[in-house]
């Protein structure tokens, strides 16, 4: 079956935008914002690792504790929303990993939100 995936080839940018180093060095940048300080800077992040060692149960401990506030390893974090995409995981994983977070952390449905 073919796809067709209708891309608009027009709507894509003609050049690229490049920034030499002189240039870069002297912009006066905002400093970098820290979800956790010093550790996960804010916007987006890829974690990688082998197999089955606890990545997926790591980053939802860390969605949880950003969403309330609390320190990652003794690391503060900033208080705020969390996304989690789990986009390799079915929904039988999901479900046990959130029902073992739910139990251990005693988080109720609703506190944050759906």
């Amino acid at each position: 079956m073919e796809e067709n995936w209708n891309l608009d080839i027009d709507s894509y940018p003609k050049t690229l935008n490049t920034l030499d180093g002189v240039t870069l060095a002297e912009m006066d940048l905002p400093p970098i914002k820290y979800v956790i300080k010093d550790l996960l800077p804010q916007g987006l992040a890829m974690l990688n690792g082998s197999m089955k060692i606890g990545k997926s149960w790591m980053v939802l401990d860390w969605c949880v504790r950003i969403a309330k506030g609390e320190n990652i390893w003794n690391f503060p974090t900033t208080k705020g929303t969390t996304l989690y995409l789990s986009l390799e995981d079915s929904n039988t994983r999901l479900q046990a990993v959130q029902r073992h977070s739910v139990a251990r952390r005693k988080i109720f449905e609703g506190e944050y939100g759906r």
